[in-house]
């Protein structure tokens, strides 16, 4: 035979066995590389336990997480001025009005000096009204015109001035608000004087005596005059 058929013949028988090899080192990888895939989660968890080993703190215990250095801002301290105590009040408290001081009574001629300042009644007159406003009454009436001298060295505020009459029975004048009344308003200049007018009701036959009071200011003394009215 040629040679060409020897080289058949050999495939033939050899063919066989070629491929019976070839499976068996087909299967045997197969094996291996399956076993080295199952390796791959032990492998990778081995390395996962010490990497933590490695990186925890001593003691077993969590690592705190690490701050991130900020820029701290100064604040620039600030004067605060401490206010007296206020004690709080209940809304049923009855509050005591504040004193007022209150001088001598002096007649309804004379004048009352508390200091550089001098408080006079001008004069005092008997007059009829007709009353206008809530509470006012027609009838018998005094007029009372009342002078503040400033003899000190600073202006004087008698815009809050309060001018009170009372009767002979203790009945407090209704003042009105009908002409000629003109009530104290603005300062006094230092050295100067200023009237102001004011208007009572009151009965004839309760004037005798009355008692007017000045309050031209609740940080000064109040001027009293008691007298006759006729």
């Amino acid at each position: 035979m040629g040679n060409g058929g020897f080289s058949i013949a050999v495939r033939g028988v050899t063919a066989a066995p070629f491929r019976g090899i070839e499976d068996s080192i087909d299967r045997s990888d197969h094996k291996r590389a399956m076993s080295r895939w199952r390796l791959v989660p032990v492998l990778a968890f081995i390395a996962a336990t010490t990497i933590a080993g490695c990186t925890a703190p001593a003691g077993g215990g969590t690592q705190a997480p690490t701050a991130v250095p900020t820029q701290s801002a100064t604040v620039a301290p600030t004067s605060t001025q401490s206010s007296p105590a206020v004690t709080p009040g209940k809304i049923d408290q009855t509050v005591a009005p504040q004193k007022q001081e209150t001088a001598k009574p002096v007649d309804l001629d004379k004048p009352q000096t508390a200091g550089a300042i001098a408080v006079s009644l001008k004069g005092i007159k008997s007059t009829k009204v007709t009353g206008h406003g809530p509470g006012e009454i027609s009838g018998p009436a005094l007029v009372v015109t009342v002078v503040v001298k400033n003899g000190s060295k600073s202006r004087v505020s008698v815009d809050s001035a309060i001018v009170t009459l009372i009767d002979s029975k203790g009945n407090v004048g209704t003042p009105m608000t009908e002409s000629p009344a003109h009530p104290f308003t603005g300062s006094v200049a230092a050295g100067d004087s200023a009237t102001g007018v004011y208007v009572f009701q009151v009965g004839t036959k309760v004037r005798n005596p009355i008692h007017v009071s000045v309050t031209y200011s609740t940080e000064h003394i109040t001027a009293l005059f008691v007298g006759n009215a006729g």
